[in-house]
């Protein structure tokens, strides 16, 4: 681009300066030439030198405009790249934050049973429902395994701007917070491992007080004491960030 446009500039240059000396020097040009002759090298000079340097500069020019057209465009598909993943991120932490809850609430629900045999009240829990509800569980870590390494593939994507400046440490911050989340079910999921041999082959059900890490999951504030720290509110400040990186 930049010999075309040294290009244009010494035709038309040239063309200018073929002009100016006819102007100028025209009656002198005449006595050493034919008149014909002279006509037509003026004419040559502002016609054919002079046009087809204009034609070129549009020419260049339109051809510029075209090239910045196409960046642009670009530019706006790849900034729609950045929201889609952005967006797709949200959407499955979203979805991971409302399996995660429901999967509370049905174990609160359908995981705790009578004592057998006493008709007392008794958190024992279901083998069935337990194992059911944490391989949902063990789907929602995974999702959240896999929000880690998008963000830290890509931590220009997940940055937070404000009045002009951008905070470069929202992408750590929202690892953080996601680890902090990962760490405390991968908590539950390994005393579910550590428990699923002796479920399966020797009973229906176990007092959930065995289960220390479901109990702290599923259980009352008091019983469920930090879970609010170290997983809700992680949580809620990680969905909080991405509506803000969205925004930008």
């Amino acid at each position: 681009m930049k010999s075309s446009s040294g290009f244009i500039r010494l035709i038309v240059t040239t063309s200018l300066m073929g002009i100016l000396l006819f102007l100028i020097f025209g009656s002198q040009i005449k006595k050493h030439i034919e008149e014909k002759l002279f006509e037509s090298t003026y004419q040559f000079f502002l016609i054919t030198v002079m046009g087809g340097g204009v034609s070129l500069v549009y020419e260049a020019y339109r051809r510029e405009c075209e090239s910045q057209e196409r960046q642009k465009e670009i530019e706006r598909e790849s900034r729609e790249r950045q929201k889609e993943i952005q967006r797709n991120l949200r959407s499955t932490l979203i979805a991971a934050y409302h399996d995660l809850k429901k999967v509370r609430r049905l174990l609160r629900a359908q995981a705790i049973s009578l004592e057998p045999g006493t008709g007392k009240l008794e958190r024992m829990i279901v083998w069935e429902e337990y194992n059911k509800q944490l391989e949902k569980l063990i789907d929602a870590e995974l999702s959240i395994e896999e929000a880690v390494r998008v963000i830290e593939s890509e931590p220009k994507l997940f940055q937070h701007s404000t009045s002009g400046n951008t905070e470069s440490g929202t992408h750590k911050q929202l690892v953080d917070e996601l680890i902090k989340i990962k760490e405390y079910l991968n908590e539950v999921i390994s005393e579910y491992e550590q428990s699923y041999k002796t479920f399966a082959n020797c009973s229906v059900s176990r007092n959930l007080s065995e289960l220390p890490k479901l109990l702290n999951f599923i259980g009352s504030k008091d019983e469920a004491k930090g879970s609010n720290t170290i997983f809700w509110t992680p949580f809620h400040t990680v969905l909080e960030l991405l509506s803000k990186v969205l925004q930008n």
